[in-house]
Order: C-alpha cells, then structure tokens, then sequence
C-alpha cells in the first residue's frame, strides 16, 4: 500500500481532474417534522417536476486499518431503481455542516467493487489510483434508506436538489437511524443552500448534520465515543492575502470552533464542550471588532451572537464556581462537611444550566444563527450596493499584513493604556484590561502565521506574555464572579450562609501576591516588543 499523506497535506492526492466537485448541506429532521416537509412552500414554489422516490442501499468499504477514513475519503458501491452505482469521494473541507468535496461516480455491473473502472476516473498514476491498486478493500458497515428528491429552480438561476432520506445505517445487529435532508448545489451560488436552509427553518426546526452517513457507518463500526471538545483551529493566513480574504478564513474558523462543539455541549455537562464554544465566540466577536471599521457586521446577526453568548456566560461562570473554585476547598474540608454541601449545590445549579443550555444549542434558533453567519460569508454582502456605505473598500483589498500591523499595534497600546489606571481594587478597571489583553491576545493567534524566523519566535514571546497576563487576569475575574454568584446563592440558600462566608473570605486571601503578579506581567508587557512583520 503507498505510503500515507501527512495531515497537513489531506488534498494533496488529489492529482487529477474531479469528475465532480459536491457540495452539500446537511439537516437533521425528525420523522414527524418529515412530513410536514413536503407541504412546504419551498418545494410547491420551485419544485420543477414530481419528486423522485428510490430506495438506497450501500455498502462502505475501507482497509482493516481504516486507511479511507484517515485520509476523510469514502468509498461505497449502491444499488439504485436504475442499477448498481461506485462513488470515492475524498478531500474537500466541510464547516457549518457545508461540505465541498471531490467525487468520482460511474456505473458497475453489480455488488462487488471495480476496482479498475475507478482507477480510471481518479488516473492511475495518481495517489489514489496507486491507493486502490495496492489496497485491500473490505465491506465495514451499510446504509439503507428511502430518498425523495425534489429539483428547486431557485430565483437567480441557481438550482438545488433537496433530498429527504429516512432509513439507518447499519453495521451487524447495531444501526442508527436516518431522518436528514441533503441539500445539493447543481448550478449557481453555494448561497443558495443556505437560502434554501433558512426558509425551512422558518416553520420546520432542524438540526444541523455535521457527519455524514459515512462518518456515521464508522462511529456504529466502533465502540460509540462521547464528542470531543474541539479546541481553535491554527489558522495559516498567507502573506498575500488581502483583507477580506483574511477576515473569511479568520471568520471561518471561529465559527467552525462554534459549530464544532455542539455535540459535546448537547451532551448536557461537557464542561470542556460548553468552554471551548463560548472560547470560539469571544474569539469571533473579538475579530468581528477587529474588523468593524471595514466590514461592520450586520444587527440582527449580532443579536443572533448576543442570544448565545447569554447562554453560554451563565452556565459557563457556574461551572468555573462548582468544579475549579469550590472543588479544592471540598476535597480538604471532606465529604458531608458544610464546604462540600456548599459544592454540592452549587454543582447542582451548573448540572441544570447545562441542560438548559443543552436545549438551547438543540434548537432552531442555534441552527439559524450558523446558517446565518455562514450565508454572510458565501454571500458577501458587504459587496452589494445598499450596503456599501458602510465598507472601507480601500482597506478591503490593501494586503493584510499591513493591516495586521496596525492592529497588533493599536490593541497593544490599548493595554497599556488601561495597565497605567489600574487599581487592583477597581474590579472594572480589572475587567476592562482582561477585555483588551484578551482581544490582543486574539489578535496576535489570528495573525502569527504571517511572521516567520525571527519575527515568529517575537509574536510567540508577545503572545505568551499576553496569555500570562489574561490567565493571571482571569483568575481575579473569576473570584468577582465567583464572589456575586455565592451572594446570590446565600440570598436563596440561607442554611449555606456560612460556608459561604467562608468561600467568600477564601476569595479575597492574599490580594498584595496579586498585585505583584500583575505589576511584573505588564512591565513583561510592556518590555516585550511588538513583533515586525516578515519582509
């Protein structure tokens, strides 16, 4: 078997011409949502012809390895109403539940693999046709399901498959039920499908569908895993970008972050999850500022990012409270001591702000707010004429790394700005240098990869000072929320009032070794040059 592509390299076995380049947007529907879906006007407005009903079963192969899903490919053999069908697909990038990837399609005379008619699609001397020659290939799990397809022919010339599947994927005595619907681009503007998701969403509550079926055959192939927290991503901006092209990528993959971590908080108490999401919102509502005065974002959008962030604040502060301020001081105390049933209640306060927030993410309106974000980016917007006003069109295209500059520079000054009024007893003078270190620090992750050699190991030692001066920062801030929200708690718990006094006294211990700390990190601060750009 040819050696594997290192993953930094994940499209580089795409070496031929594509005989099609999907792209997709996936939706969870219930089954009884399912039928009201085809009464929508949508499908009555723009359905060209009668829908298409065909029942689907196909079998997914991969190496004993698993070399396929590795490499985020997929092959499968499908029987269809009109015969026996083999699809690869392989490469592409996926966010908001929006896949583009390359597919290779023809027909076969039955169940089995041919593996040779495909190495002809793919080419024969490309990574693939090498792959396919030397791979030993063997069925892992099936899929079966009824699709109904409708061709909408959308205003603007664009047109749009939507599909409806309901049926399981299977693999030995385990399946997994299907209820989604796939809508297809076949002509015009990615746009589109997020128009067509929209208009569903205003009477139909759907669920955004991150995996695929193939995804979905592997995870009931193996043992079933909880979801993953998904931490940022490392951006990799090049140097001839221009702004707009920068603020897409960083946009992106602040929202990917957003978006990624909706399993793991649907779970209900994945403290990780809930973090690294409300961790992917600051750093878009950070760059989203970082960019106001060329491309400001549209209110309603923004409303949408404030609904969340409501959310996830709350659930996020009491999480902090029960399981890393409280935690320590139960364990020393011991179990059924006043301190722990403090904990205990405090815990169980965070356990119901995540349901409530699990329910939240569950919801239409979460769907809508990715689609939305998603929809500004595909459609640019800022580039029509009633919203022109409001864009710095000579800012828009200048290359990024002068505008990078200016930024790191201008949210440096910033902090240091508010670092000369500090008073360590000024709780918002706190707040307001822990919001600007923060947004600095932001700025400097979304612009590292623009400075290279000796400038990179500068913009690492700045970002670093950043990162100990907001985790130092964030650890008074967390002591003021704590001490607010162990005020609430006494006001509605008065049988907790002592160990809570307790908690509280705990809280403010040692304010003078603070107040060090945070001198000696802003002098770091402030001695630390600014990096350079590279040249």
């Amino acid at each position: 078997m040819p050696r594997r592509p290192p993953p930094s390299s994940s499209l580089s076995p795409e070496q031929s011409d594509t005989k099609h380049r999907e792209i997709e947007l996936k939706l969870q529907i219930t089954a009884a949502d399912a039928d009201k879906l085809q009464r929508h006007p949508l499908l009555k407005n723009y359905g060209v012809g009668k829908p298409q009903r065909e029942d689907l079963l196909s079998t997914y192969y991969d190496t004993g390895d698993f070399a396929l899903k590795d490499l985020h490919a997929a092959l499968r053999v499908r029987r269809t109403s009109r015969g026996w069908l083999q699809t690869f697909k392989s490469g592409g990038e996926q966010h908001a539940a929006l896949t583009r990837r390359n597919e290779w399609e023809a027909p076969v005379a039955g169940a089995a693999l041919e593996l040779d008619a495909l190495r002809d699609l793919v080419g024969k001397q490309t990574y693939w046709g090498k792959f396919l020659r030397d791979a030993d290939l063997q069925p892992v799990f099936t899929t079966e399901f009824t699709r109904t397809a409708w061709n909408l022919h959308l205003p603007g010339g664009h047109v749009v498959e939507l599909a409806l599947d309901r049926g399981a994927v299977k693999h030995g005595r385990r399946q997994d039920a299907i209820s989604e619907i796939e809508l297809e681009l076949k002509a015009g503007s990615t746009y589109a499908l997020f128009e067509c998701a929209l208009r569903l969403l205003e009477t139909i509550p759907l669920q955004l569908g991150s995996l695929s079926k193939a995804e979905r055959g592997y995870a009931l192939r193996h043992a079933k895993q909880a979801p993953k927290a998904l931490n940022a991503a490392v951006l990799q901006l090049q140097a001839d970008m221009t702004v707009e092209d920068a603020y897409r990528a960083i946009f992106s993959a602040c929202l990917a972050q957003i978006e990624g971590n909706q399993a793991a908080v649907c779970r209900g108490e994945d403290q990780e999850g809930l973090h690294q999401m409300r961790i992917g919102l600051r750093r878009l509502q950070s760059a989203l500022d970082l960019f106001h005065s060329v491309i400001p974002v549209p209110p309603p959008l923004q409303e949408q990012l404030d609904w969340l962030s409501l959310h996830l604040g709350p659930a996020r502060d009491w999480d902090v409270l029960a399981r890393v301020t409280l935690a320590p001081l139960a364990r020393a105390s011991g179990k059924g001591s006043d301190l722990y049933r403090l904990q205990r209640a405090t815990l169980d306060i965070a356990r119901a702000m995540h349901h409530h927030l699990s329910a939240e993410i569950r919801s239409a309106r979460f769907t809508a707010l990715i689609l939305g974000c998603s929809a500004w980016l595909e459609s640019s917007v800022w580039r029509v004429e009633d919203y022109r006003a409001r864009v710095r069109d000579d800012i828009l295209y200048a290359p990024i790394t002068r505008f990078a500059q200016k930024c790191l520079k201008r949210s440096q000054r910033r902090v240091l700005a508010r670092s000369k009024k500090l008073d360590i007893d000024d709780g918002r003078g706190c707040h307001k240098l822990r919001l600007a270190t923060k947004a600095a620090r932001y700025d400097a992750e979304f612009f590292h990869s623009l400075y290279a050699a000796k400038p990179a190991k500068s913009a690492h030692a700045y970002w670093k000072t950043l990162v100990a001066l907001q985790d130092e920062l964030g650890q008074g801030n967390d002591a003021e929320v704590a001490d607010r929200l162990l005020q609430e708690l006494a006001a509605a718990r008065p049988e907790l009032q002592a160990s809570i006094s307790f908690a509280r006294g705990h809280l403010r211990a040692d304010p003078d070794s603070r107040t060090r700390k945070l001198r000696h990190l802003l002098k770091r601060l402030e001695a630390t040059p600014l990096p350079a750009r590279k040249s």
